[in-house]
């Protein structure tokens, strides 16, 4: 961007090892991931004001210690507080339900 505000577009790409449903866990953490990678690709190609940054976080299943961990460095940064925009999280971009949750 041409100004030194940002603004984060972010997923996270984490999942849990034993999770009661893998198909749930992949399409949950990837569908994410898959669309801030698509948004990336896609907003690269144009002009802004202010900075994007394109985050993917870790250990959200950890009370979203990687998420956390960033919103901390802002927050105790007046600097970086100053110029921080906002925060779109992408999480689950399909539909998780399979025929037997429908019923």
């Amino acid at each position: 961007g041409r100004s030194n505000k940002f603004f984060i577009l972010a997923s996270n790409y984490n999942s849990l090892p034993r999770a009661p449903r893998p198909s749930y866990t992949v399409a949950q953490s990837y569908s994410g991931i898959a669309s801030l990678l698509t948004s990336m690709e896609m907003l690269s190609k144009l002009s802004f004001e202010n900075t994007l940054c394109f985050v993917g976080f870790d250990a959200e299943e950890k009370d979203f210690a990687g998420s956390k961990f960033i919103a901390s460095q802002i927050k105790n940064n007046s600097i970086l507080l100053e110029r921080f925009l906002g925060n779109i999280n992408i999480d689950v971009s399909v539909n998780l339900l399979t025929q037997q949750d429908k019923r």
